[in-house]
């Protein structure tokens, strides 16, 4: 299936915001798993479709592209594809509608995000998909959408908690190299088996090793070395997916020098991110 083009979008348009919280208290108090996290075994066990495994990584990359387009941070495409997921997660659904899918994930990303400054506005999605569908049904499909997802849309972002937990160990300079690891590693179908915060740890130890290199771990990110073995080796799989050279050196030497044992592990990660 053709991937939606973004010929058609304009930069200036008005907002459309759907939803300004996640639920009440009682629903903000429970864990982000489960809450957030999609089934990791859709493809399979919801859409019995394992193309859909490949079509996930286009379609986060196409996400990438059309915030690069205009001017929103990846954590808007990350937001996007957690919708995406989410949706294939709970609803049986024509292949055909994928499209419109997309663009619409993205578009509730980019109002959640930037409410002063939707960058795609539900003018956009016409405009792109009326050739497809009328603006009664983008906007009915809108609304079905936020009904499957619960009008949960703040969901644990790695993109803005590796960015915070830079800025709080005063290393922000590495933050370019963790943006690209978790590219690489988000837009992974099989990344949804491990934890966001797994991701992000995950990402700042290989980034550390990767400019790095003759050096151990500074005490300001000895937390990346309590990250759970099997995380360890399911990210490291996926980063070996890349057949970079550099980003597979730093792989091991993080595995190496940065984490420990697997019977000096605890339970869970030590470190606690605000999320």
């Amino acid at each position: 299936m053709l991937l939606p083009s973004g010929n058609d979008i304009t930069e200036e348009s008005p907002v459309l915001v759907f939803a300004e919280s996640d639920g009440d208290d009682e629903s903000l108090s429970q864990s982000a798993g489960e809450c957030y996290s999609p089934n990791p075994d859709y493809a399979i066990g919801v859409q019995s479709c394992s193309q859909l495994r490949c079509h996930r990584k286009e379609t986060f990359t196409w996400m990438l592209n059309i915030c690069r387009t205009l001017r929103c941070p990846n954590c808007v495409a990350y937001y996007g594809i957690n919708y995406f997921d989410r949706y294939l997660s709970a609803v049986p659904m024509d292949k055909k509608q994928l499209s419109l899918l997309s663009w619409v994930c993205l578009h509730l990303a980019s109002a959640h995000f930037d409410t002063l400054f939707n960058r795609l506005s539900f003018r956009d999605l016409c405009s792109v998909m009326r050739d497809s569908y009328s603006s009664n049904e983008i906007h009915h499909y809108i609304v079905r959408v936020l009904s499957v997802l619960k009008f949960r849309l703040l969901c644990p972002n790695p993109f803005i908690i590796a960015y915070q937990l830079l800025e709080k160990v005063h290393l922000s300079s590495l933050y370019a190299y963790v943006d690209r690891i978790l590219i690489l590693i988000c837009g992974q179908y099989e990344s949804l088996s491990v934890s966001v915060l797994s991701i992000v740890i995950f990402a700042i130890g290989v980034s550390w090793f990767m400019i790095n290199q003759l050096e151990s771990l500074p005490p300001a990110l000895l937390f990346v070395s309590k990250l759970l073995p099997s995380d360890v080796g399911k990210l490291v799989s996926i980063v070996d997916k890349s057949n970079e050279s550099g980003l597979m050196m730093a792989c091991k030497r993080f595995y190496i020098n940065g984490s420990l044992k697997e019977e000096e592990h605890s339970s869970s990660p030590v470190c606690t991110v605000f999320i």
